[in-house]
């Protein structure tokens, strides 16, 4: 799927209310920590979007930085996940287990994706990452080989720039080996 017709589920999208929530790290003053997603606490929806903020314990609006490596694990309803803007990175077996998961928005604040984050996703067809092919390129995500394909310019096929060129990653982990990286797509917050 193009970005701009993903970019309509991603708008439509509410952020999804009834997560778990954690401080994301330790601090002598907790009221401004920011938090992390613990679990889905029970929830089924097929689309999910972290929020930016949340309001923590101490009624401050804070930002939701990371996830637990438990969160999404084994979840097969998933079909698309939206990270917030402030996941800064994703670790070994995030999405183990996530059979459903069909398209993934990583922002740009993400510096981190770990080796086997994306095992068990045999259904993930398209990655749409908020930054550039070189700041994709950065990621410590293990890219074994880069393959070109040229093809027709489409509006709204997952190019850096205006030119006959789609950039597909191949990576160690067979379940991306076929998947999609789509550059350049942010969205209004």
């Amino acid at each position: 799927m193009n970005f701009y017709d993903y970019i309509k589920i991603i708008e439509s999208t509410p952020e999804t209310k009834r997560l778990k929530y954690q401080f994301a790290c330790g601090c002598l003053n907790p009221s401004y920590l920011p938090l992390k997603v613990s679990s889905l606490n029970g929830c089924t929806d097929k689309v999910i979007k972290l929020p930016s903020k949340m309001i923590n314990p101490y009624g401050n609006a804070v930002n939701v930085i990371s996830f637990s490596e438990h969160t999404f694990k084994g979840n097969t309803t998933v079909t698309d996940i939206i990270l917030s803007p402030h996941i800064k990175e994703i670790l070994t077996g995030s999405f183990f287990g996530c059979t459903s998961l069909e398209r993934i928005y990583i922002p740009e604040s993400v510096k981190t994706i770990e080796q086997g984050a994306f095992a068990g996703c045999k259904s993930l067809i398209d990655l749409y990452f908020e930054g550039t092919k070189e700041k994709w390129e950065e990621l410590n995500s293990h890219t074994e080989r880069l393959v070109e394909e040229f093809v027709d310019l489409i509006p709204g096929m997952p190019v850096q720039k205006v030119c006959n060129e789609k950039v597909i990653h191949k990576y160690e982990c067979e379940e991306l080996c076929d998947v999609s990286i789509h550059f350049n797509c942010k969205y209004p917050e």
